[in-house]
């Protein structure tokens, strides 16, 4: 897993030197010791109808919203289009082209870091 993190921000760099700079937020400080994080699945919006809207913001600094997919080759895709780009909510008018863009973004970066990407070697 930290692999592929790392693969990842290696392929966001490649794509834009300030692409992990851009998306950096800085959270909020809360008591200042402890990140609060939850890991928010886009499957969730179904059988569940737990939606963004339904997370406790005031409580949590960080959201990991679990999403893309990685085939064998290293292709990053989205794995349901409609939880991740199609489906919309309140006040959310710009989100669509935003994500649609940075997911665009990551397909050309993949493609430049897969072909210049060495061989790794399992563990």
């Amino acid at each position: 897993m930290a692999a592929l993190v790392i693969a990842i921000q290696s392929m966001l760099s490649a794509a834009e030197p300030n692409a992990l700079q851009l998306y950096q937020r800085e959270p909020s400080k809360g008591d200042g010791k402890y990140a609060n994080m939850v890991y928010f699945v886009n499957w969730g919006i179904y059988e569940r109808d737990f939606q963004p809207q339904d997370l406790p913001a005031s409580s949590i600094t960080h959201v990991l919203y679990a999403f893309m997919n990685v085939q064998e080759d290293g292709t990053v895709f989205t794995g349901d289009t409609y939880a991740d780009l199609e489906k919309h909510y309140e006040g959310d008018s710009s989100l669509t082209s935003t994500v649609t863009h940075d997911l665009w973004r990551l397909r050309f970066a993949n493609a430049s870091f897969m072909a210049n990407a060495e061989p790794i070697n399992p563990l």
